[in-house]
């Protein structure tokens, strides 16, 4: 149930490209509910900050987030700080929150590798990605645009913007707790498999992943063999 958690942090990041081990994050926003003493779970805070990149940004992520090499050189902070600021907010007791979470969690793991300097460093604490959830119950395409669309949700927009994009994850996690008939601990360290990003057993070893399509019924047959051969990796 999600009264077991302290903390629902949802999260989104804007990168330089799409490979974790080589591209870099330029941007992180942090939309972080805490549970009252009733129970219930209130917005603590939220955060967005562009991060520095030593690199110069291709036209395609230029065009795509407004996010300029000016931008980062003038208001980026480190990345440890920003992972500092992740991880702060981070307990036994937080379920972490994103769209396409693997993509994001790819990415801010290799940087607290990078930052501490753990070359075996892992999260450790239950995770969520709410596009595994809506692809169980809604039809192809299914990324957080087309889910805004399909849900009817005015008040979000998937702008390419961390800090927008995790305001509308909760938005459209908000319209999915309404399906009756959905049990939302089963959503719970279960991802949304696509191609275009595989899996990533080496750092996520007790995920299980959805079809490419969607229902939780179509778990690739892979993921018994893969976490097989990863059962010696630490």
């Amino acid at each position: 149930m999600i009264t077991n958690y302290r903390n629902l942090l949802f999260f989104d990041l804007e990168t330089t490209g799409l490979d974790y081990k080589k591209d870099r994050i330029i941007e992180i926003g942090i939309y972080n509910l805490i549970k009252t003493k009733k129970g219930i779970f209130e917005l603590d805070k939220e955060v967005n900050y562009l991060v520095k990149y030593d690199g110069k940004l291709s036209e395609k992520i230029i065009e795509l987030t407004n996010i300029t090499d000016e931008m980062l050189r003038k208001k980026g902070i480190e990345e440890y700080k920003m992972v500092n600021e992740f991880i702060s907010n981070i307990t036994d007791d937080t379920l972490l929150i994103a769209y396409n979470t693997q993509f994001d969690l790819n990415f801010i793991t290799q940087a607290i590798r990078r930052t501490f300097k753990k070359p075996k460093y892992s999260i450790k604490c239950n995770m969520l990605d709410v596009m595994a959830f809506y692809k169980d119950w809604y039809k192809y395409p299914h990324k957080l645009e087309s889910a805004i669309k399909e849900l009817k949700i005015t008040n979000a927009s998937n702008s390419h913007r961390a800090l927008d994009d995790a305001k509308a994850t909760y938005q459209v996690l908000r319209k999915l707790f309404q399906i009756e008939e959905a049990n939302f601990d089963d959503y719970i360290n279960v991802f949304g498999y696509n191609p275009k990003y595989g899996v990533n057993y080496e750092i996520f070893k007790e995920i299980t992943y959805t079809g490419q399509y969607g229902g939780s019924k179509e778990i690739k047959k892979y993921n018994d063999n893969m976490k097989g051969k990863m059962q010696n990796v630490k």
